[in-house]
C-alpha cells in the first residue's frame, strides 16, 4: 500500500501520463486537456521533489540553453520570413509539448529508482487500457477492423501497447524473482499481446517483434561454441514450463 501511494503521488507517473495522454483524451470527454493537466501535475511533484534534495541536474542547465537558443533562432526565421499560421502553429506545439517532454525525461528519469518507477506507470497504464478494450475485442469477434478507445486512436493504443509489452516482458517478467509477481506479470503480458495483436495496427507489432530479437540476443551469450543463458532467462524457463503443465 505504502508503494502505491508513492507512485501515485511520483512525477514518474504522470510524466508518463502526459506522455500517452493522446491515446484516451479525445475518448473523454472533459472540458480541460488532459495532456495540460498531467503536464502541470508532472512539473509541479518534479519541482516538489528537486526543492526536498536541493540539487539541480548539470545536464538540464546545458539542455535548457541549447533549446532556447534553437527556439530563439527558429522564431528570428519565423519573424523575419513573415511566418504563417501553420508554421506558428507548429512552433507553439515544439515549444509546449516537444521542449517539456525533453526537459522532464533529464530531470525526472536521473536514477534507477525513477526509472523503475517510470517503467511500472507505462505497465500499469497499459495493463488499464487493455483491460477497457477487451470488451470492444470480444464485440468485435472475428470481424476484420481496427479496435480504439470508444473507436479512436487506435494506432497510439497499439504503440502504448507494444511499448507496455516490450517492458512488461523484458524488465520485469526477466528480472523479477517473486514467483507470485512473476506470475502476474506473465498473465498481464499475454493480456497485453491479446490486445495488441486485436488492434490491427501492423507497425507496433512489427516494432514488438523487432525489439524482441534484439533483446532475445542481449539475453544470451555464446562462448567458445556454447550458449549460456543469462539469470533471467534461466529462472523464466521452469516457472513457465510448470504454468503451462
Amino acid at each position: 500500500m505504502k508503494r502505491i501511494k508513492k507512485l501515485l503521488f511520483s512525477s514518474e507517473l504522470y510524466f508518463a501520463l502526459f506522455l500517452y495522454a493522446g491515446v484516451f483524451k479525445e475518448s473523454i470527454k472533459l472540458p480541460i486537456d488532459l495532456a495540460a493537466v498531467f503536464l502541470l501535475l508532472t512539473c509541479v511533484l518534479m519541482m516538489i521533489n528537486i526543492y526536498r534534495k536541493g540539487v539541480l541536474n548539470k545536464t538540464f542547465l546545458v539542455l535548457t540553453t541549447v533549446l532556447f537558443t534553437i527556439v530563439g533562432y527558429i522564431l528570428l526565421n519565423f519573424i523575419f520570413t513573415s511566418g504563417n499560421a501553420y508554421f506558428a502553429d507548429k512552433l507553439i506545439k515544439f515549444i509546449l509539448l516537444t521542449i517539456p517532454t525533453i526537459v522532464l525525461t533529464v530531470l525526472i528519469l536521473n536514477s534507477k529508482e525513477s526509472v523503475h518507477k517510470f517503467y511500472v506507470s507505462i505497465v500499469l497504464i497499459t495493463i488499464t487500457i487493455a483491460l477497457i478494450l477487451v470488451p470492444s475485442l470480444i464485440a468485435r469477434g472475428t470481424n476484420i477492423g481496427f479496435i480504439g478507445i470508444s473507436g479512436g486512436n487506435y494506432q497510439g493504443v497499439a504503440r502504448l501497447l507494444g511499448a507496455g509489452l516490450v517492458i512488461a516482458i523484458f524488465y520485469f517478467l526477466l528480472i523479477e524473482t517473486n514467483l507470485k509477481k512473476k506470475a502476474i506479470m506473465l498473465i498481464a503480458s499475454l493480456l497485453i499481446l491479446t490486445v495488441l495483436l486485436g488492434t490491427g495496427s501492423r507497425m507496433p507489432i512489427l516494432g514488438v517483434i523487432l525489439a524482441s530479437i534484439y533483446i532475445a540476443f542481449q539475453l544470451v551469450l555464446l562462448k567458445s561454441g556454447v550458449i549460456y543463458l543469462r539469470k533471467g532467462v534461466k529462472n523464466l524457463i521452469p516457472f513457465v514450463i510448470t504454468l503451462g503443465l
